[in-house]
């Protein structure tokens, strides 16, 4: 079974990475109700914007690998907002289909 699961949260301080944390904790303990489990070392954690705390996440013990650019429905998705790393992949896309033509 595929299942993707995507967390959200505004960072203003460490109560808030408190929150998010158990965030984490809850979707663990759904995980082990309905017999299921989450590969971890497919979970990743991005911290968007500059003010943002950078605190790392946990899920079973297992510190989450913390990313500063993650590809989502096709599009590159990085911690600075900035979309040169998409614009170089579809300027790469695009010279393949013309080396093709």
């Amino acid at each position: 079974m595929l299942m993707i699961q995507k967390f959200f949260r505004h960072i203003k301080d460490s109560s808030d990475s408190s929150i998010m944390q158990k965030d984490f904790d809850t979707i663990v303990e759904w995980a082990n109700k309905w017999q299921t489990e989450f590969n971890i070392n497919k979970c990743k954690s991005m911290h968007l914007g500059k003010t943002n705390v950078k605190e790392p996440y946990f899920m079973r013990g297992n510190i989450l690998e913390t990313v500063d650019q993650e590809k989502d429905l096709g599009i590159i998705i990085s911690s600075d907002f900035k979309c040169s790393q998409q614009c170089l992949y579809a300027y790469n896309r695009a010279n393949k289909v013309l080396g093709m033509i």
